[in-house]
């Protein structure tokens, strides 16, 4: 929404000649201050939004940590520096997302990896049980989950299984 409202902003600065421009900016300075550019709080909040580090910024505009704005505006661009940018957002996010390491990516062996280590998990849970009749119910639920899952994590397996529950809810 905001990235569309920005857009709608440069095609209605589009539509302006110079003259309309000076004439709009004249119009503006009581209202809007004088700033403008990098010296308006709200370009200097989307440039920290978006990652701009401070040596990246234009040499004119390096060091110059005071924006133009309403009072607390400082406020608002020291936590606007110090808040995640939407670059270091996305790398985070891209970072947890698996199929992009430098060497091939190994789907099945990974979830593979998940689905034993889930199981062990259960396994021990079930032989902690203390009593013998709720353990003997909980070990046998253990294995039947142990086919069910140990047939997910072969390829061929998975997609048999998929075309059975397919074919069951979907028959042609």
């Amino acid at each position: 929404m905001a990235t569309q409202l920005l857009v709608d902003q440069v095609a209605i600065l589009e539509t302006m000649t110079p003259l309309d421009f000076m004439e709009f900016r004249d119009y503006s300075r009581g209202m809007l201050s004088t700033a403008s550019g990098f010296q308006s709080l709200q370009f200097r909040l989307i440039e920290n939004k978006l990652g701009v580090r401070e040596e990246d910024r234009v040499s004119y505009a390096r060091g110059c940590t005071e924006a133009v704005g309403s009072q607390g505006s400082s406020q608002l661009l020291d936590s606007s520096i110090a808040e995640p940018s939407l670059c270091d957002l996305v790398q985070r996010w891209l970072e947890r997302t698996p199929g992009l390491e430098t060497n091939e990516f190994n789907f099945w062996g990974k979830y593979s990896r998940v689905v034993q280590a889930l199981l062990r998990a259960m396994e021990r849970q079930a032989q902690a049980e203390p009593e013998p009749m709720k353990r003997r119910a909980c070990l046998e639920a253990f294995k039947r989950k142990q086919v069910t899952l140990t047939l997910h994590t072969q390829p061929n397996c998975h997609q048999l299984l998929c075309l059975t529950v397919l074919l069951r809810y979907h028959p042609q």
